[in-house]
């Protein structure tokens, strides 16, 4: 059973999560992996490349999926977080 997955050498995400997001991505391959919030509310943001096109899912380290982005939402969620955290 795998306890945890370490993707590009850097970023430790549990296997939940790491499972989540291989099965998103099939067919497909991961890009940037982020970890956001903390805590409780601690989750990965995964950059999808699949058939020409880019997609952001948010996984839980519980491996739920919490949210599917397109890039347009994602640059928008981006900037409300900016927004957010500037003001």
């Amino acid at each position: 059973m795998r306890m945890s997955w370490i993707l590009a050498g850097l970023l430790v995400i549990p296997a939940a999560g790491g499972s989540t997001v291989e099965k998103e991505s099939k067919g497909g391959r991961v890009g940037e992996i982020e970890k956001e919030g903390s805590g409780k509310s601690t989750y990965y943001e995964a950059e999808i490349k699949k058939g020409g096109k880019e997609s952001y899912v948010h996984v839980a380290e519980s491996g739920k999926v919490l949210r599917r982005e397109t890039p347009a939402q994602e640059r928008r969620s981006e900037g409300t977080e900016h927004h957010e955290t500037t003001h």
